[in-house]
């Protein structure tokens, strides 16, 4: 009967040991299911993210295009880009009431969901003696035939710039 006794208060010293290893056990998972749960999330709020970074870019390279379409099919210091007021904010839109349908420009920015989209046109120097564009506009060195457009896509508080430049080739 001793001999039951002793058996049966080691088994209860080897319960509390296997007791306490299964608390530990179960808070070792759930710190890593926390934290396995903290880098989905983290994954998710990213890809969000890049989602409507792309989104901006596909309409910040859209207006380009227009731009692109709007001066092939205008005449640049008529009505075209040479025309227009640098430091001003226009959109482009396409006008189906002409036919055939025509990419005009309206002053102010554009709504698109959650996104607002702009463009500013502005004057462009070169450099006399290599050519190229100045770096910072210069009215001695101005060149007529070539503008500056900076197209921004901004959404909650975050925002996207492309910059190009246009010349009259024609």
């Amino acid at each position: 009967m001793l001999k039951n006794k002793l058996i049966n208060f080691k088994n209860k010293g080897e319960a509390g040991i296997v007791f306490i290893d299964a608390i530990i056990a179960i808070a070792v998972i759930a710190i890593a299911f926390v934290a396995l749960l903290e880098v989905s999330e983290a994954s998710i709020k990213l890809s969000a993210l890049l989602q409507k970074k792309t989104d901006a870019l596909l309409l910040a390279e859209e207006e380009i295009e227009a731009l692109r379409s709007f001066r092939d099919g205008t005449d640049w210091s008529e009505d075209g880009l040479g025309f227009l007021s640098t430091g001003f904010s226009y959109y482009a839109f396409l006008d189906t009431g002409s036919d055939p349908a025509t990419w005009t420009l309206a002053e102010g920015e554009e709504t698109t969901g959650i996104f607002n989209r702009k463009v500013v046109v502005d004057r462009v120097s070169r450099d006399a003696v290599t050519g190229g564009i100045e770096a910072t506009y210069n009215p001695l060195n101005d060149d007529d035939d070539t503008r500056k457009i900076t197209v921004t896509v901004g959404w909650e508080s975050n925002s996207l710039q492309l910059v190009t430049y246009l010349t009259n080739w024609k």
